[in-house]
């Protein structure tokens, strides 16, 4: 079995796991979920970072994902409202195929909108 993480020139290479995959992490742009973000990022998957009012911060992660490699994009949205996810959802669909990877970083429960994400 080949190992996932291999050392080249001291630097740690990891195995691209979600090439072609792409992901949604809610709450993208601060501690978990921009950690969250990266770490999808590093294994290959195309990342959305959602965000609800921090930009600036939402921007910093993309920008990071980028530098290491990656492909990423910033969307804001209130995941509470319906027309919002909807909107974002197919924004990202769009601009980086579609979602197969949802990470609920950051949720409201009482007014989490599923339904652009089951079939």
């Amino acid at each position: 079995m080949t190992d996932l993480v291999t050392q080249a020139a001291g630097i740690a290479q990891v195995a691209p796991l979600l090439k072609g995959r792409v992901a949604l992490v809610t709450g993208g742009s601060r501690g978990i979920g921009a950690a969250t973000a990266r770490l999808l990022a590093l294994h290959g998957a195309r990342v959305v970072v959602n965000y609800h009012s921090n930009q600036a911060a939402a921007s910093q992660v993309v920008a990071a994902i980028f530098e290491a490699g990656g492909e990423a994009i910033s969307l804001q949205a209130d995941i509470g409202d319906a027309a919002q996810v909807a909107a974002m959802a197919a924004l990202a669909e769009e601009k980086l195929g579609p979602i197969d990877t949802l990470i609920l970083n950051a949720t409201a429960i009482q007014r989490w909108v599923m339904g652009p994400f089951v079939g």
